[in-house]
C-alpha cells in the first residue's frame, strides 16, 4: 500500500462493513478493487456473500 491508498485504508479501518466501490480517495475503481483484495488477502477483512 502507498500514500495514494491512505484514505481508503483509513475508511476501511473505521467501517465494519463496506463496499469496495465506497472506498474514498483519488483512486480508480480498479485500484479500489485491488485495495479491497489486498485487505482480504491480509486476513484483516473478509468478503461478504451477496
Amino acid at each position: 500500500m502507498n500514500i495514494v491508498a491512505a484514505d481508503a485504508i483509513a475508511y476501511a479501518a473505521e467501517e465494519p462493513v463496506f463496499d469496495a466501490r465506497d472506498l474514498p480517495g483519488r483512486i480508480t475503481d480498479e485500484e479500489r478493487i485491488l485495495i479491497a483484495e489486498a485487505l482480504e488477502d491480509s486476513g484483516l477483512f473478509t468478503r461478504e456473500a451477496r
